[in-house]
């Protein structure tokens, strides 16, 4: 990375945004879900580019936000299964680093949620009861293992969600209840809600 004016990216972040905005144009012009995939692995591989080439550490960390989230986008809507697997690589790259952490615990995160959604998109008919109690122990460990990630108290809540519409109203109260006790947070206000009804 080259050492820039702070927010002035360099000639090389600058050929590779211009090269994600063209995969972002094809992709929007793309409609088959299979066709799409192609362009999402090189919209991953460019953004991963981009985070190595970043002038400062705030750059890379924002660059490594989008490649989550865009990729973890690119599952749930069918245009990237293996996505899956990608996240968890990069979840192991970033949890060697402990400046990465939270990043690291994002990625695992977006795994759970992409693997879910891909789990209840099969048809092969697997038993939903069984998909959603995968759900629920998969978002537990999350949030066992990290409980200081900014995606603890989204896990939380859908965990509370998901024992609610099982009818598991007591455990739906546990998980409420512990979120409501956590920090200041749009989720805990939600859990704040959940538990006057």
């Amino acid at each position: 990375p080259a050492n820039l004016t702070a927010g002035e990216p360099s000639e090389a972040e600058r050929k590779l945004m211009a090269d994600i905005e063209k995969i972002e144009a094809d992709l929007a012009q793309t409609q088959d879900p299979a066709a799409q995939t192609p362009l999402h692995v090189r919209h991953a591989d460019l953004l991963e580019k981009l985070a190595h080439e970043a002038a400062s550490p705030q750059s890379r960390a924002q660059w490594l936000r989008q490649l989550i989230d865009t990729v973890n986008a690119a599952v749930q809507m069918g245009g990237y299964p293996a996505g899956v697997d990608r996240l968890h690589k990069l979840a192991a790259r970033l949890a060697s680093r402990p400046e990465d952490a939270e990043l690291a615990s994002h990625a695992v995160y977006g795994a759970i949620l992409g693997a879910y959604t891909l789990s209840i998109q099969r048809p092969d008919g697997e038993d939903f009861a069984k998909l959603q109690q995968q759900w629920i122990e998969n978002l537990e460990k999350f949030v066992t293992d990290y409980p200081n990630s900014p995606d603890a108290a989204d896990a939380m809540f859908q965990i509370a969600q998901a024992q609610e519409s099982s009818l598991a109203e007591d455990e739906a109260r546990k998980w409420y209840t512990r979120l409501a006790r956590g920090g200041d947070s749009p989720f805990q206000r939600k859990a704040e809600g959940a538990l006057r009804r």
